[in-house]
């Protein structure tokens, strides 16, 4: 076998190998396009290779015409394949002039069909024999050049400024491999083969085609690559392999509850701790949907939730559901979930960590319970002792009321009357009466706290700081606190304390009323605003409600919903609002209750002092 026939054929096979191997790799992963244009690019040089071949030996001047038909579309396809290559990789290079190669490479195909004798020669008048320097036997033709092959050298030209151009750019991204790589061999074989085809088609250089050869750069520079490419994937899947092992020994070991779940819902994964918390064996919940563990009351809630997971927001970062164990006993987990995602960036499901708060919560449940049980002892024994104080202040002069009045009885039962006497009793009757009511204010005075100084302040500042004061037992109990205060300086004339009194029972109210409502997923929401001359501050929950027709009632002093209660908070709230001028009332909502006061607006400062 000649030694062309053998150094043509392994170029051709080297192609081919070349081209194999990228299109497997985007057959399996058909999103890679560099990989489909890289393949096509080594099939065209490799059948190239073998029609170079073909026409050094061709016998016929007929034969050779036709493989020049072929060479060229074999080359049209290669240097349209590269430059776009050169786009893929490095995606500096000039749009522009990629369409223009690519129309022109388009034009020129067509050209090298409709003509005579291909787009490298308008005729082929004969067949030059000749010998390599080694002594091998090949042909070259002999013939006028074809009028529009200027235009494929003119190609070329631009081929050469087109890479050398993207390859700058990327150079100065300071992307120096894949700018050394692939402009270094691009370029070397553009410029290779770009000198020395024309001066063959020409006559002036007696070899054979060497197009292919000039390709071997680029075939050696992309089996370089594929075979980095090939080590950087088995590192990166030995870190991968390494990973998954550190996240393994990690989720089997951590004392929180870690569940996959794919698009559709259904478990993925349940590790361990998860496992052991609620009894299931992995293999027997894996596969099953994901509201098959959660409580009834909440699975449809959790299947909203769910399918709102797959859109643009994602889901719900943080939440709290009760799991059934496999005995049926509810556990609590508050749960963070983070969405998956796919490498195309779709959604695949979510992965959420979950923590027992179950005994926490209880143990918070008994501890509020002993903590009512305490402050209703202290109210009642308050109420002792104001009731002692009052039946010991008011013993004295009820009694010597009585002992007096008595006394008038016998001064006019007498024979005769002694009215002057009476008279006198009676004197006595009137002051003792006088001093009981003197000792009613007094007392009456120390539990109202007297006098209030009133100043000038934006409501919104007390409100906000009850806020913040409760916002950790609002955290606790797991009730969402939204607020809205509003950009608008809101002034009133008021004692700043009442206000914070008023805000802590409208707050504590909502929340008792949430707490005690087993409501699934608690809201209070604060608001803020102007409303004509007054400032309105509203509180509104979603719990129960308010019964019909208990809108005024739950104002009266010893009505309340609570077991652990007096009654007395909306009452004093009442009282207080009502005597800086203002007006609250209740009103129910389509899902739980709205409470609001209003104060007159005040735009100048002013203090005074009166008593509530």
């Amino acid at each position: 076998m000649s030694l062309l026939t053998i150094i043509w054929s392994m170029l051709s096979a080297a192609c081919l190998v070349i081209g194999q191997m990228h299109a497997l790799v985007w057959w399996h992963d058909r999103t890679r396009r560099l990989n489909l244009v890289v393949a096509v690019m080594a099939v065209a040089a490799g059948a190239n290779a073998m029609v170079e071949l073909g026409l050094m030996k061709s016998a016929s001047i007929d034969g050779f015409i036709t493989l020049a038909f072929l060479g060229n579309l074999t080359i049209a396809v290669t240097l349209v394949s590269m430059v776009w290559v050169v786009h893929l990789m490095l995606g500096t290079a000039r749009r522009s002039l990629l369409l223009i190669i690519t129309g022109l490479w388009s034009f020129l195909s067509v050209v090298n069909l409709v003509s005579p004798a291909s787009l490298t020669y308008a005729s082929v008048d004969a067949l030059l024999p000749l010998t390599t320097f080694w002594g091998e036997d090949f042909v070259l033709a002999v013939g006028p050049a074809n009028r529009f092959k200027f235009l494929a050298d003119l190609v070329t030209v631009l081929i050469i400024i087109y890479t050398a151009d993207a390859t700058w750019r990327a150079w100065h991204q300071r992307r120096h491999r894949q700018a050394a790589i692939v402009g270094g061999s691009i370029l070397g074989f553009i410029v290779l083969a770009g000198i020395h085809t024309p001066l063959v088609d020409a006559g002036i250089v007696k070899t054979p085609f060497m197009i292919s050869i000039a390709f071997i750069g680029i075939v050696v520079t992309l089996s370089h690559q594929m075979a980095h490419d090939a080590a950087l994937a088995l590192r990166f899947a030995r870190e991968m392999e390494a990973g998954r092992r550190r996240w393994e020994s990690l989720l089997d070991s951590v004392h929180l509850a870690v569940l996959e779940v794919d698009a559709d819902g259904l478990l993925r994964y349940a590790n361990p701790f998860f496992c052991r918390t609620t009894g299931y064996l992995a293999t027997a919940i894996v596969g099953r949907p994901l509201g098959d563990l959660v409580s009834a009351e909440q699975r449809n809630e959790l299947l909203l939730r769910l399918v709102a997971s797959s859109g643009p927001e994602g889901p719900r970062p943080h939440g709290r559901w009760k799991v059934t164990t496999k005995t049926g006993k509810l556990l609590t987990f508050d749960w963070s979930t983070v969405p998956l995602l796919t490498p195309d960036n779709e959604y695949d499901g979510l992965l959420t960590i979950g923590a027992d708060v179950t005994k926490e919560l209880e143990a918070k449940a008994s501890l509020e319970l002993a903590r009512q049980a305490i402050d209703r002892k202290a109210r009642a024994n308050i109420l002792g002792e104001f009731a002692t104080a009052l039946a010991h202040e008011l013993n004295q002069p009820l009694g010597a009321v009585l002992a007096n009045a008595r006394t008038v009885q016998r001064y006019l039962a007498s024979d005769p009357p002694r009215h002057a006497q009476a008279a006198e009793v009676m004197e006595l009757i009137v002051r003792d009466d006088k001093r009981a009511a003197t000792i009613l204010q007094r007392l009456r005075a120390m539990v109202t706290r007297g006098q209030v100084v009133h100043e000038s302040f934006d409501i919104r500042g007390p409100v906000n700081e009850v806020l913040e004061i409760c916002e950790a037992e609002l955290h606790a109990r797991g009730i969402v606190l939204r607020r809205d205060l509003g950009d608008e300086s809101l002034p009133v004339v008021a004692g700043l304390v009442d206000i914070q009194q008023v805000m802590l029972n409208l707050v504590r109210n909502a929340m008792q009323a949430l707490t005690s409502g087993h409501v699934s997923d608690p809201v209070i929401c604060v608001s803020c605003i102007r409303d004509g001359d007054d400032v309105r501050v509203d509180v509104v929950d979603n719990g129960p409600g308010i019964a019909l027709g208990g809108e005024l009632k739950i104002f009266e002093a010893g009505h309340g919903s609570q077991e652990q209660g007096l009654g007395m908070g909306l009452a004093i709230c009442q009282r207080i609002i009502e005597a800086h001028g203002g007006r609250i009332q209740a009103m129910p909502e389509t899902r739980g209750a709205r409470l609001s006061f209003k104060l007159p607006i005040c735009f100048e400062d002013a203090v005074q002092t009166d008593a509530i």
